[in-house]
This record gives structure tokens, C-alpha cells and sequence, in this order.
């Protein structure tokens, strides 16, 4: 169960405890909060890691994620958080720089369905023209949607056998870079 589905769970058990709906009443509550409830649009290449984040976030089991290079989502898709009654839907897309798929109807079918972008990029693919070409042109028409830029596949860089440092060592300020300074310094003595 992701994070999201954990807090509405918490939430319904308070609001809707002693409140039972029937299943027309369940279904209607649902639809109205689909056509209200604001809509997050991933945006990235094949293989960026939008659906894993989309599984991470929602825990929903149908959220296919795929190996290595190899796409899994053939379709737009939408994942409510929570199911029952959404407060948040993900608008999960299929990866730009596809060969032989022209991504123009489905970008425009998407950027009439949200209210925000989530543009994920793989850290260690320098090449995302296509995507910022179509992030520059929805910020263009939508210049008041929030985006948020998620980077993926740090752990791909590590060295093999290496893993995610502990405790993480950057705090988010100033200090940090000293201390990557001091890292690179201490490999080129060690090296």
C-alpha cells in the first residue's frame, strides 16, 4: 500500500466509519471526484522510470513497470489515489523517443486532462530534447502549472558493487558542496 493509500485509509476510517454507502452511492462518490480531483501528467522517455514512480506512489498492483529498456506502457493510463474516492489521479504516459510512435495526439489528448507535470528524466541521459521541446510548449499554453522535475537511476551509477551511501550524505545546502569536493578529492588520492 503506498504512502497516499496509508493517509486516505487513516482519513475514511474517521470520516466514513459509521456512514455505510451502497455501491451506486460508492460509484458516484468515485466519478465525482475523478472530474475534480487535479490530475499529475508524467512526462519523460522510454525507460525514464515514470511508471515505477507511479507504483512507489500508489502501490497499485496494475502499474507495470518494465526492464531495462524494454517499455511497458502502451497507453496512457490513470491512477486514482485513493481508488474509491480520488484526491489525486496520475496521468501515467507513454515514453517520447519511441521509434516509429509520433507522440502529438497523445501529448495534446494529456495536456487537456492535467493540471501539473511531473517530468522525469534518468540522471545519467543527458539527451532530453524531445521532452523539454514538449515541456516548453505546455509551460508556453500553461504557464501557471506547477512542475516538478524528478531524476532517476542514480544507483546505475554507482560503482558495481557500491550501494546508496548510509546515512545519505548530502543535507541540501551550501555544505554540500564542500563535501563533494572533498569526496572527489579524496578519490583522485586514492586513485
Amino acid at each position: 500500500m503506498g504512502f497516499l493509500d496509508r493517509l486516505w485509509s487513516a482519513i475514511s476510517d474517521v470520516q466514513f466509519s459509521d456512514t455505510p454507502r451502497s455501491g451506486a452511492e460508492q460509484e458516484d462518490a468515485r466519478k465525482r471526484a475523478q472530474v475534480t480531483a487535479p490530475v499529475v501528467w508524467l512526462l519523460g522517455k522510454t525507460g525514464a522510470g515514470k511508471t515505477a514512480i507511479v507504483a512507489a506512489l500508489t502501490g497499485d498492483p496494475y502499474a507495470e513497470v518494465g526492464e531495462g529498456f524494454e517499455s511497458c506502457t502502451r497507453t496512457a493510463a490513470f491512477y486514482d489515489v485513493p481508488p474509491e474516492v480520488p484526491l489525486l489521479r496520475f496521468l501515467d504516459t507513454r515514453g517520447l523517443g519511441e521509434a516509429d510512435y509520433d507522440p502529438a495526439k497523445d501529448i495534446a489528448w494529456c495536456e487537456g486532462q492535467s493540471h501539473l507535470l511531473l517530468v522525469v528524466m534518468q540522471v545519467a541521459d543527458p539527451v532530453q530534447q524531445t521532452v523539454l521541446s514538449v515541456l516548453r510548449e505546455a509551460r508556453r499554453r500553461h504557464p501557471d502549472w506547477p512542475v516538478v522535475a524528478a531524476q532517476t537511476g542514480l544507483h546505475r551509477l554507482y560503482r558495481v558493487g557500491a550501494g546508496h551511501p548510509t546515512p545519505y550524505p548530502y543535507l541540501g545546502g551550501t555544505e554540500d558542496e564542500a563535501h563533494a569536493a572533498s569526496r572527489r578529492r579524496q578519490h583522485r588520492l586514492a586513485n
